[in-house]
């Protein structure tokens, strides 16, 4: 359960209609279903009932909307609270990719509001793509994105990796594999991620690599609708296999590619030679000695610090 979900279900008993509540809240309709459909089955129980009439709210969902509120209410404090203390302490803002914050950079700025109670670190989620473009035109220093970047341009160092898998559901005949590589994908109809990510044009290179272009099935802008295809066993998707095993779906596997160059790779990146300001040495260095730690305890050894 978390605070989204929980506005989710707010808004469609307001609404009294999924569509409107999605589109409050910036999210396709199949998007905002799916994620009370976890909701659902992590809470054991059905909160909405569809009809002729609309979207009519059960019993468990009254009562959690009366709970939603209230907590939804002390987060949004929360947050004022430190938007307000942001004005008098010192600000770094950064930009990350989605799922970049949570992989690597929340319990290491957890650790700083405690040592560097003054330092307001403005978090802000934005496309790999447009990350890198907000380093290179110094809107920002530092930004958590996603490999390949143009090392003319930057300094980067990598933090966290993973593989990308074809998503597909326990039926799909690739299922049994424990591996797969794109040309297994030849002919078979693939969901993905919008263009902006790079996930996308990293998968279509590796198809063109193996001599074919990829059957795109679908295009999407919510990650969360490529599990959305593949649980209902349309087409084959592509996402990370950390996120895969976070969402861990009944009835749908995670193959993980062989293809290299199929890694999904976070880099902290600055600009090519930039002096970095006291604020983002600060971070830089937190999440670079994060990063160093969690290879130690894997065996791995620590990537020696370079440009940072």
């Amino acid at each position: 359960m978390d605070i989204q979900q929980l506005k989710y279900v707010v808004d469609i008993c307001e609404y009294r209609s999924f569509a409107r509540a999605a589109e409050a809240n910036n999210i396709s309709p199949q998007g905002i279903s799916m994620a009370v459909k976890r909701l659902e089955e992590e809470l054991g129980c059905m909160l909405f009932q569809r009809s002729s009439r609309g979207v009519v709210p059960t019993e468990n969902s009254d009562y959690l909307v009366i709970q939603a509120k209230e907590i939804i209410a002390r987060v949004e404090a929360c947050f004022r609270h430190f938007e307000d203390s942001r004005q008098t302490g010192q600000t770094l803002p950064i930009y990350c990719a989605p799922g970049t914050f949570n992989e690597v950079a929340l319990p290491v700025i957890a650790k700083l509001k405690t040592q560097y109670p003054d330092l307001f670190i403005a978090i802000t989620e934005r496309s790999d793509l447009l990350c890198d473009a907000a380093v290179e035109r110094q809107e920002v220093e530092l930004a958590l994105t996603l490999a390949p970047v143009d090392e003319r341009k930057f300094d980067c160092e990598p933090l966290f990796s993973t593989m990308h898998s074809a998503i597909m559901h326990e039926s799909h005949p690739l299922a049994c594999r424990e591996s797969i590589s794109v040309s297994d994908l030849r002919y078979t109809p693939v969901t993905i991620i919008k263009e902006e990510i790079k996930t996308n044009p990293n998968f279509r290179r590796a198809c063109r690599a193996a001599g074919f272009e990829p059957k795109i099935l679908a295009t999407v802008d919510d990650i969360l609708l490529v599990y959305y295809f593949a649980e209902n066993n349309i087409g084959v998707g592509i996402s990370t296999a950390r996120l895969a095993q976070n969402l861990n779906i009944p009835n749908v596997r995670s193959i993980p590619f062989v293809e290299p160059e199929l890694s999904w790779k976070v880099l902290l990146i600055k600009r090519k030679n930039a002096t970095l300001s006291k604020e983002a040495k600060i971070l830089a260095k937190a999440l670079l000695a994060d990063r160093d730690a969690r290879f130690s305890e894997i065996g791995v050894k620590g990537i020696p610090l370079s440009a940072f």
